[in-house]
């Protein structure tokens, strides 16, 4: 049989849940006048202009 990269399947958990605890543990928000730029290039996700937003952490009770 075909040989893998022993290590791809915790690679792909880790980089997982790490981007999952980054979307957790901040509050994100648009930068002023983002809202309104829907434009791309093609018919996919890719944004014409890029994306900014403001990170802060969220408070911890």
């Amino acid at each position: 049989g075909r040989r893998a990269c022993a290590g791809s399947m915790q690679a792909m958990n880790i980089s997982c849940t790490a981007m999952a605890r980054f979307v957790q543990e901040f509050a994100w928000r648009l930068k002023e006048g983002d809202e309104d730029k829907a434009d791309t290039i093609q018919l996919t996700t890719n944004r014409l202009y890029p994306l900014h937003v403001y990170l802060t952490p969220r408070g911890r009770k």
